[in-house]
């Protein structure tokens, strides 16, 4: 049922008029829009030789990774850490420190496509939903009008290409395109959601969180920036309690990238590598450097 607008008489000055709902067709129109120009904005993983990729700053870093990932997943490691295949043979604890979110998204999608078919197609999917959730978040206050504006650019801006093709960075890309839902939910909660606006921050905050933690630190403590403002203006510590009761779930629902951390964060404090605390006989850093002497052929 699509509800009457609001004569522009009865609207106050200088603000937007309620907004009726959506029709099925304009609804379908938006999503479509998002679809299109997700693909165009991705289509360049579609088109590439199997054996080829872009060369960027990661080169075909991604595409070996999710290769060893899914081959982790394929083996009943259903949270992959240590990297086998990595460095030669040798093995690497890649995903003990490296965010997975991405990768396991990618997995979703069948293994008997192209290697830059698998990347690109969650690709697609973040960018739709990035799509959808900075229409959705604008066109309460904003209008339908500016906020398609506004999703068109999210996905036209030049940072969302040198992401993809210069810098080669899928993760931050994915986590990005998440950010719009997460400003969906605080601002849900801020309009008084209750406990669904507590779930709302949670849920969409973790993937964040999974997709890229430097991202995800800023978008959580720009997060906990909005709920003590809303504190001060409530002047009631129950929305304190209710805003980071949502960022606690989120924290709770990304433990399983975040928490195995503590238990290696010895063997990446740097004092402790080069004092030999960490590593020490063969590791040990001074037993791998070539002499001077051996530059000077003496």
């Amino acid at each position: 049922m699509v509800s009457a607008p609001v004569p522009d008489s009865a609207v106050p000055q200088g603000a937007v008029p309620a907004q009726s709902a959506l029709t099925t067709s304009q609804l379908t129109g938006v999503c479509l829009a998002g679809l299109i120009l997700a693909f165009v904005l991705c289509r360049h993983f579609f088109t590439l030789p199997e054996d080829q990729f872009f060369a960027n700053h990661d080169n075909d870093g991604y595409a070996l990774r999710l290769i060893e990932f899914r081959d982790c997943l394929a083996n009943g490691y259903l949270f992959p850490q240590w990297c086998s295949h990595f460095r030669g043979g040798l093995g690497s604890p890649f995903f003990n420190f490296y965010q997975s979110g991405y990768f396991y998204a990618a997995s979703l999608f069948p293994s008997s496509l192209p290697v830059n078919w698998q990347l690109g197609l969650p690709l697609v999917v973040f960018a739709a939903y990035g799509f959808a959730s900075l229409f959705c978040l604008l066109r309460r206050s904003c209008g339908t009008e500016p906020a398609f504006v506004a999703a068109v650019a999210l996905l036209a801006a030049p940072y969302a290409q040198t992401n993809l093709y210069l810098r080669g960075d899928l993760s931050e890309f994915s986590a990005m395109m998440c950010v719009p839902a997460c400003l969906a939910a605080l601002n849900f909660w801020w309009n008084g959601a209750g406990i669904r606006g507590v779930l709302a921050i949670g849920l969409t905050a973790a993937p964040v969180v999974c997709l890229h933690p430097a991202i995800g630190l800023i978008t959580c403590g720009m997060a906990l920036l909005v709920v003590l403002a809303k504190t001060v203006l409530d002047r009631s510590p129950r929305t304190f309690v209710s805003g980071t009761s949502g960022l606690a779930v989120a924290a709770a629902l990304s433990a399983v990238y975040w928490l195995p951390l503590f238990g290696h964060m010895k063997l990446v404090l740097a004092d402790q590598a080069w004092d030999g605390s960490s590593f020490g006989g063969y590791y040990h850093y001074s037993r791998h450097l070539n002499p001077l002497r051996g530059f000077l052929d003496m």
